[in-house]
């Protein structure tokens, strides 16, 4: 019988997916990024000139959008911000391999995988742009807009964590997420930090030059810190118990560059735990 915190570890309800959306879309966007003031579809979330609020300079703002008088006043550099007019259509690739049925601390790590793709559908949900899902082993939904499409794609991601495929390769369909957008369209995966990232390095070099390419890292935090060696029992949503075993070397001292060989080959690295609501990624 599992207890309370167990269950809250281990399960997943599809209201946790529909709880999970943001109020607001603020910060964590490059400059223009922000909510849309028509419905045009478009590549590249195109500037208009709608004032949308004022935030942090970030490289690659323009100095012409600086906000002199909040800037002496707060003593760092502030801009204006504008709304987005243009859309950019997202493929959520959501890697549910038993792998990530592990957690030390707060959750299982395919359970926080399911809640950041949550999140980014509710994000593209508010920006009124078109967000699809792959997981691997399972059906391909195609990109659309919509409150109920994305209630469907939830549903999906719910039914999905129930039932884990193994031999399913998160590599192996970024192939099809891209056939399924168009040129400046973005495909985010979800995963863990792959331990040969090669696969994933060539994928980007071909793919990074018509589509935008982002990894949101989902890692348990008992092991972004100095792992102390033993056994870690966890219990997947399927009920069945694994102990995985850490011995003294197991941290790996090559995460450093296995981050860097991803971002060369054209992959942006999200820390995912990182976009979450305080609430959520604290739970």
């Amino acid at each position: 019988m599992l207890s309370e915190a167990e269950r809250a570890a281990t399960e997943l309800q599809l209201g946790e997916l529909i709880a999970i959306q943001p109020r607001k879309i603020r910060g964590g966007f490059a400059p223009g990024q922000r909510m849309p003031s028509g419905v045009r579809p478009g590549k590249g979330r195109a500037q208009s000139l709608d004032f949308d609020g004022i935030s942090p300079y970030a490289p690659g703002d323009d100095v012409r959008w600086i906000e002199w008088k909040s800037s002496l006043r707060t003593g760092v550099t502030q801009m204006r911000r504008f709304a987005a007019e243009s859309h950019r259509a997202r493929m959520i690739v959501l890697d549910l391999r038993p792998d990530l049925y592990f957690g030390a601390r707060d959750r299982l790590m395919a359970k926080s995988a399911c809640l950041i793709a949550a999140w980014l559908g509710w994000e593209s949900l508010a920006l009124q742009e078109p967000v699809g899902l792959i997981i691997p082993g399972k059906d391909e939904i195609a990109p659309r807009r919509g409150r109920r499409h994305l209630l469907g794609l939830l549903d999906a991601i719910t039914a999905a964590y129930q039932t884990p495929v193994s031999g399913g390769n998160a590599s192996d369909v970024l192939d099809a997420a891209s056939l399924a957008l168009g040129r400046g369209d973005e495909i985010c995966l979800i995963s863990d930090l792959p331990v040969h990232p090669a696969a994933l390095a060539e994928q980007a070099r071909c793919l990074s030059r018509l589509r935008r390419m982002r990894i949101y890292l989902v890692e348990d935090r008992a092991l972004t810190g100095p792992v102390v060696p033993g056994r870690y029992p966890s219990r997947g949503p399927d009920g069945v118990r694994r102990t995985p075993v850490v011995g003294s070397n197991s941290a790996s001292d090559d995460d450093a560059d296995r981050r860097r060989e991803l971002i060369e080959a054209g992959w942006d690295l999200v820390e995912a735990m990182d976009i979450l609501p305080r609430g959520v990624a604290a739970a």
